[in-house]
């Protein structure tokens, strides 16, 4: 079971707290990539930044909640 994090007596779920942190984590990596103008490269912009911030998100939810991606990972394999 995943367990709420307590900040400051306000439970708070790791789902949120991994989207908040991939929602932070997706500007510097956006403005990074428009600086080395990698975006030209890319088909659709907007389908690209979705999908790099699903993918933030999915690692930082492997770092909150470790235990999820084991399960995972015993059922796949």
């Amino acid at each position: 079971m995943i367990k709420d994090i307590n900040l400051w007596g306000i439970y708070i779920h790791p789902f949120l707290i991994g989207f908040l942190f991939a929602f932070i984590a997706i500007r510097p990596t956006n403005h990074l990539l428009n600086h080395f103008d990698f975006y030209r490269h890319v088909w659709h912009p907007g389908l690209f930044d979705t999908a790099l911030f699903f993918i933030l998100y999915a690692l930082f939810m492997a770092m909150l909640v470790p235990d999820v991606v084991m399960a995972i990972f015993h059922m796949i394999f």
